[in-house]
């Protein structure tokens, strides 16, 4: 079910990218950095950064990526649990052009890692996430934009074996705010 899902992700990408190009759409690719809050059962708050990019495929619709990551372990002191991630993934965002600025309005989709501690065992998972994400760029200087986002998502429950033994996270939620810097190719 995995790979059907990842390749229609994949195809469906590919076809509004090609449809964006061929309509002479504008497109944006920036870096992001801030803070993330995972409400996973003994976690501590993450510095979380990464890339994204969009383009426009029609209007105000758009198709982008993301990749953002921890970088770093947190929450092994004080006996909570590490819980280093990552998330990437594919976002549908629909930006809403006023005064200024833009707004946009995106509901991302993707898969996570996540790096945690189980019984003293190091583990590593690979669950879905689903959200949504509001932000508003504003342009400083020709095509650059400085800007930022709040996005709400969901992990889902995952599984992993390690050594004959089933490990186990619950779904959880993670809150983003992140600043951007991007670029309006």
């Amino acid at each position: 079910m995995r790979k059907i899902f990842n390749f229609a992700v994949i195809f469906f990408a590919l076809a509004l990218s090609a449809q964006a190009h061929a309509e002479g759409s504008s497109a944006q690719f920036g870096i992001v950095g801030g803070y993330s809050v995972p409400d996973a059962e003994n976690t501590n708050p993450h510095q979380l950064y990464g890339v994204k990019g969009s383009a426009n495929v029609s209007g105000g619709l758009g198709l982008g990526g993301y990749y953002l990551l921890t970088g770093s372990a947190e929450g092994a002191s004080g006996g909570n649990t590490r819980w280093d991630y990552s998330l990437h993934g594919v976002e549908l965002n629909y930006t809403l052009s006023g005064g200024k600025g833009t707004t946009y309005l995106a509901f991302r989709v993707g898969l996570s890692k996540v790096n945690t501690t189980q019984s003293s065992v190091d583990l590593l998972f690979s669950p879905y996430h689903y959200g949504f994400v509001v932000g508003y760029d504003y342009p400083v200087l020709g095509a650059f934009n400085i800007g930022f986002e709040g996005s709400y998502l969901r992990i889902e429950n995952s599984s992993t074996t390690l050594s004959g033994t089933s490990y186990l996270i619950d779904k959880s939620n993670i809150m983003n705010f992140l600043v951007s810097f991007s670029f309006r190719l």
